[in-house]
């Protein structure tokens, strides 16, 4: 074996399953003894997981059995996770749960030893061939593609047959309220788990309703591909010169970064510079959860189109996040000459007339600002990148607006091209590249059908010693939150107390001045001038304010290290994915961190005392604050804004990420085939418009 490889007793292997992928390598890192312990009498870990140890009698064929089993693909040499080969007596795999490829070594009948070796270089794309029948229980909705929405009733034996069991709604005036559907086992492929309404409605077997249901979800899936492939149409006509990466520049960055890049972090980078090598103008989507590094990469890729002589706009959606993005971008390139300039309604009218009047004149290198950036008097010397951070922050009007100025930069550069030599116009400089960052990933069936129209990474690794958020739910109590805030004092912290409403601030803050004598307090939210909006954050990352009072305004983007325990009031005013953004204010640095999120004390669904709290269980029937809090415990892992945005959408819905038309078909047909059925819908449509 190569020098390079290290030997290991033992190796875990997690099936290659979209729903275990979810976990992130964190948590099964943390966690592989108890899934090894697991393996000994729990049905499940049996049946998705493996270990296999040094010396261990086993036969190569019997591994490779036991890979395919586990939803493995073969390939000639496993780049990607969930991928393995065979050469000779060496068994080379890529496993799902690490970050990391092994070599399995036999000899003979035996494994003589196991090496790590090199990173497993990329994560796949697509979804695995894993069956997901594997992960259903019983009474899950599921959906059948020529039958519609049923519940599952697990694998029965019919005629010394075995069928998949799915229960419908029974028809009308009949004696039973339910119907049945045994499907063939080889049409697995049909069946896919229900994502949608919690209770969606359920089909009757042989009435036209589904076909019909199925027919216009076909139609207007049609209809939405045109609409999204229409700027990818225009944008694949325009050319541009192909980009040079400086790599002595973004050495400069690597060696004044205080921490180091995590693997996924590199390799984003490396898939956004292929995309800057490419003569084609690149549209970009960056995902990672709260505080896996997204910034960095995008001040690194920033440096990149500025060397080339391009200007770059970074347009953000709140005057907090534009500030602190001046300060994080300034610090970062102050061994460059690069002028940083700020757009927003924070400036004076003569900061925004002097910047104005150099963006266009080209003495501005890089200009971070609010929705003023959307301005009709905003023109560029030379843009270059498109920098959008949290675009699914932006109102529907902003995102119009974003989608307009798309649209006219790539129809300038066609007009160009047709009133030019397009020799010439193919050598300019021509075309914006958009780089998009989003802390709300996708759900994979949706990162499949929009992966046809645009280049998506994904960060998905936690920074070395990163130790995520420890969440508490539990009932509102003052004497509660005092211990909290001492607590946190004590060690010379901070803490974040989020109030929902602006009109409940003063009480809470005349309460919580009781409380706490001699503990400095400050007040932040949409009404403040803004102007006493950044000063309020400054003083507070200046570590001038202990506690800081505030609306949902620090959702986005505020980044300090000092600041790890978060209260908030009501958490049952929040949705899911906003308080997952909020639980990720914290825990930015290497200290323990601590969210509390509270519930009107009336509602006594808790078990617990004091500060050590066990799983909240909420009586009845579970209400929808009920189900997001419930997922909040479930989901204190880094990396768990994968399972996070799943969750999500099963209980707010798909609006917000398709519109509200698509997002009817979504809840119609579930979300697993409505995604299918839009990538085939893409797939088909670019094979015409691009043969």
């Amino acid at each position: 074996m190569a020098r390079s490889l290290v030997r290991v007793r033992e190796l875990l292997i997690i099936a290659n399953s979209p729903q275990l992928r979810d976990r992130g390598v964190l948590w099964f890192k943390k966690n592989t003894k108890n899934i090894q312990h697991a393996q000994h009498f729990s049905a499940f870990w049996k049946r998705n997981s493996i270990t296999i140890y040094e010396h261990e009698h086993t036969p190569l064929s019997s591994i490779i059995n036991r890979l395919e089993a586990l939803g493995y693909a073969r390939t000639k040499k496993p780049h990607s996770k969930g991928s393995f080969s065979v050469q000779g007596g060496l068994v080379h795999v890529a496993p799902t749960n690490t970050n990391t490829a092994y070599v399995i070594e036999f000899l003979q009948n035996s494994i003589y030893a196991i090496w790590k070796g090199q990173r497993a270089l990329r994560k796949e794309r697509i979804e695995n061939k894993m069956s997901l029948i594997t992960l259903l229980r019983d009474g899950d909705y599921v959906v059948h593609k020529d039958h519609g929405i049923g519940i599952w009733r697990g694998i029965v034996e019919e005629r010394q047959r075995t069928y998949f069991l799915i229960e419908y709604a029974g028809p009308k005036h009949a004696k039973t309220s339910f119907d049945t559907l045994l499907v063939p086992l080889n049409q697995e492929s049909k069946i896919s788990p229900y994502i949608g309404f919690r209770s969606p409605f359920m089909n009757r077997l042989g009435t036209p309703l589904w076909k019909n249901t199925l027919k216009k979800t076909k139609q207007d899936s049609i209809k939405f591909a045109h609409e999204l492939l229409e700027l990818f149409a225009r944008r694949s006509l325009v050319k541009r010169q192909p980009y040079t990466i400086f790599r002595d520049a973004d050495d400069t960055l690597t060696d004044s970064f205080e921490h180091e890049m995590t693997n996924a972090q590199k390799e984003a980078l490396e898939e956004v510079f292929r995309s800057l090598l490419s003569d084609r103008p690149m549209d970009h989507l960056l995902m990672g959860d709260v505080g896996f590094g997204k910034t960095e990469v995008a001040i690194r890729i920033a440096l990149q189109v500025i060397l080339a002589g391009k200007q770059v706009a970074v347009l953000v959606p709140t005057t907090i996040l534009a500030d602190q993005h001046v300060a994080t971008f300034s610090a970062r390139l102050n061994k460059f000459p690069i002028i940083i300039g700020k757009l927003s309604r924070l400036e004076t009218r003569k900061s925004i007339k002097d910047t104005l009047k150099k963006l266009k004149e080209g003495l501005v290198d890089i200009v971070i600002g609010t929705h003023r950036l959307l301005s009709n008097d905003v023109h560029f010397h030379t843009l270059g990148l498109l920098i959008i951070d949290e675009e699914q922050r932006f109102g529907v009007k902003a995102k119009e607006k974003l989608k307009h100025i798309k649209k006219e930069s790539v129809q300038k550069q066609l007009d160009n091209a047709r009133s030019a030599n397009q020799q010439s116009f193919n050598q300019s400089l021509g075309g914006v590249d958009v780089l998009t960052l989003s802390a709300t990933p996708l759900p994979r069936t949706l990162h499949l059908a929009l992966s046809k129209l645009k280049n998506i990474s994904v960060i998905d690794e936690a920074p070395q010693g990163r130790i995520a958020p420890r969440t508490f739910v539990l009932p509102y109590n003052e004497q509660f939150v005092k211990e909290a805030i001492q607590l946190e004092l004590q060690r010379k912290g901070q803490v974040y107390f989020l109030a929902n409403r602006i009109r409940t601030i003063p009480d809470l803050l005349q309460g919580l001045q009781k409380l706490l004598g001699g503990v400095r307090f400050g007040v932040l939210h949409g009404k403040l001038p803004e102007t006493k909006v950044i000063k309020t954050m400054r003083d507070f990352r200046n570590k001038n304010i202990d506690v800081l009072i505030s609306t949902t305004m620090i959702e986005n983007g505020i980044d300090l290290l000092n600041a790890n325990t978060l209260i908030v009031h009501d958490a049952t005013k929040l949705g899911l994915a906003e308080a997952h953004q909020l639980r990720g204010r914290i825990g930015r640095g290497l200290k323990n961190s601590y969210a509390y999120f509270c519930f009107p004390a009336h509602l006594k669904h808790i078990v617990g005392d004091q500060l050590h709290f066990k799983k909240t269980f909420f009586s009845g029937e579970k209400t929808k604050a009920a189900q997001r809090l419930e997922t909040l415990l479930n989901t204190q892992f880094l990396g768990s804004g994968e399972t996070i945005a799943r969750r999500d959408l099963e209980m707010r819905g798909v609006g917000n990420i398709l519109g509200k038309e698509q997002a009817g078909n979504a809840y119609k047909v579930g979300m697993n085939l409505y995604c299918e059925i839009l990538a085939e819908a893409m797939e088909e449509l670019k094979q015409k418009t691009f043969p």
